[in-house]
């Protein structure tokens, strides 16, 4: 700052010139086969060039008034390469070996680049516009790449490299007021791309250790802002990219090796955060497009594991949570507006949760813990439904619930089952099922229930090779079905009607009971104890003809 002052007292003081030509170069060199070459065309130009050591090299080409270039070079063989028109500013410090810095200014813009004890690195600045700044930093490293365009009015962006490389970091911005900084530290053969087109965005890269990591962030638009972390970890990647305003993306990885996140948001408001902790092989994708979405996740060690969200409309949120195992996935799409996604998947292998709705206000939640090849499915459509799915432990074990109307309610709760199934589905208004299946083996449960108001839930217990099914048309029926410690049991519900109710118990082997009801307030009430029991009920309103 010193030097700079001192020049511009020179330039005041001096009357040697006339004033209509006056600019200012000097020069000074120490050591062998050093270059430098200036012009200066305007006037109140200034160029300042210092050089010590062996076959350094400066080319300043300066056009206009008041464009300011300063260059200290302390090494071997190192360039720099300044074009300047209009009123620029640029300054660089090379102090090492065989570093080359590139600034290409027309405006009105400030540029700094400093490359201390540092060998072959490469700085780029290309400015076009007025108020932009460009900072490089480049210490204690080894053929590092750092590339700044800018085009417009007031941006802003940094690039550090601090004891690492092979590492390339690049930063494209056009618009207004837009900030991007990338830091590169301890690290190796990574790579940081941040390309902003609009206004008063910002992008932020932290790589920190780690080798051959990439991040690529793309903003289009207005006030959008992410941030991308990567500590440590090898070949993994980041993708970020954002269409419109307001949008806020994070993506976190921390360790792991050949892990994967992209980003994808197009509207308003949108809020993104994706975090991958260790692991190997971990996949998320995230697509959201409309106002006010939000979607939260996290992959904690484990490897192949797969996360897809996919959201459309307005205020949807939706969060997933992986806890190691491996090759587990979970699939949520949502459209419409405030629904609620929730899946959690905690060690385990090939399992799958998969989460659709389509309305407004729905609530949808998978818990999968341990057990292998499951499968949870939830499709809900309308409005204000709710669902629960519950699986822990087990192997091959199915569950699906399907709901179309408003405030519906269903749960599942699975533990410990081999092969076994649980579905609901209901169409309708009001209705709620429920079924629980405890240490069963190619067990059976299904509820299917249309109209409104209805109720039905199942119970199987240490039950295996057995069926329970319930099938409830009309409104404000009930029915309820227990099979328990016992194998190849049927149950088997239908009813047709209003206000029927129904329930049925089943303990031990081989026994069938069938109920099936029409019309208005029919009650049955069936218990089996033992082996080898059949019973079938039928009632039907007067009149009614029964069904054959």
């Amino acid at each position: 700052m010193k030097k700079i002052l001192f020049v511009l007292a020179t330039i005041l003081l001096t009357g040697a010139y006339s004033f209509a030509q006056i600019n200012q170069s000097n020069i000074n060199q120490i050591g062998i086969d050093n270059s430098a070459v200036v012009q200066q065309v305007g006037i109140f130009n200034i160029s300042d060039i210092y050089q010590d050591g062996f076959t350094n090299d400066a080319t300043v080409d300066q056009l206009g008034i008041m464009n300011m270039s300063f260059l200290e070079q302390i090494g071997e063989g190192n360039g720099y390469y300044a074009t300047q028109v209009e009123s620029n500013f640029s300054t660089a410090l090379q102090l090492g070996w065989f570093n080359n810095a590139y600034v290409d200014q027309v405006g009105m813009n400030s540029s700094y680049v400093t490359q201390f004890i540092a060998e072959s690195n490469d700085a780029y600045v290309t400015q076009r516009g007025y108020f932009n700044t460009s900072v490089i930093d480049q210490w204690f490293s080894y053929k590092e790449y750092a590339n700044v365009f800018q085009w417009g009015l007031g941006n802003e962006a940094k690039v550090t490299q601090y004891e690492g490389m092979y590492d390339e970091a690049l930063i494209s911005q056009w618009g207004i007021g837009n900030y991007a900084n990338i830091l590169q530290e301890r690290t190796s053969d990574n790579y940081a791309f941040v390309s902003q087109n609009g206004d008063l965005n910002v992008a932020m890269v932290d790589q920190w250790l780690g080798s051959n990591n990439s991040v690529e962030i793309g903003q289009n638009g207005f006030m959008n802002t992410a941030y991308a972390d990567q500590f440590g970890g090898e070949s993994n990647v980041a993708l970020i990219g954002q269409q419109g305003k307001y949008n806020m993306a994070y993506t976190g990885q921390l360790g792991g090796w050949l892990n994967g996140i992209s980003v994808n948001q197009k509207g308003k408001a949108n809020t993104a955060s994706a975090v991958q902790l260790y692991g190997m092989l971990n996949t998320t994708l995230i697509d959201q497009q409309g106002r006010h979405n939000n979607a939260v996740t996290t992959q904690d060690g484990g490897w192949g594991n797969l996360i897809d969200v996919d959201q459309k409309g307005r205020w949807n949120a939706a969060s997933v949570y992986q806890y190691e195992g491996g090759l587990n996935w979970a699939l949520v799409s949502q459209q419409g507006r405030r629904n609620t996604a929730g899946v959690y998947q905690e060690n385990g292998y090939w399992n799958t949760a998969d989460v659709y709705q389509h309305g407004k206000w729905n609530e949808a939640s998978i818990y999968q813990f341990d057990g292998s090849f499951n499968t949870a499915e939830i499709d809900q459509y309308k409005k204000g439904n709710d669902a629960l799915i519950n699986q822990v432990g087990g192997e091959s074990t199915t569950a699906y619930i399907g709901q179309e109307g408003r405030y519906n309610s269903a749960e599942i709760y699975q533990e410990n089952n081999i092969g076994s199934y649980a579905g609901i589905a209901q169409v309708g208004d009001l209705n709620d099922a429920y079924i629980e299946q405890f240490d069963t083996e190619l067990t059976a449960a299904g509820i299917i229930q249309l109209g409104n108001g209805n109720a039905a839930a199942i119970g199987q217990y240490n039950s295996d090779y057995s069926m329970a099914l319930i099938e409830q048309t009309g409104d404000s029926n009930y029915a309820t079905s227990v099979q328990a410690d016992g194998v190849m049991n049927s149950a088997t519900t239908t009813q047709l009607g209003d206000y029927n109710y129904s329930t049925t118990m089943q303990v031990g082997n081989n026994n069938v009971v069938d109920v099936y009801q029409a019309g208005y307030g029919h009650a049955s009430v069936v218990t089996q104890y033992g082996n080898g029991n059949s019973a079938s009920v039928s009632q039907y309103d007067a009149g009614m003809t029964p069904a054959p």
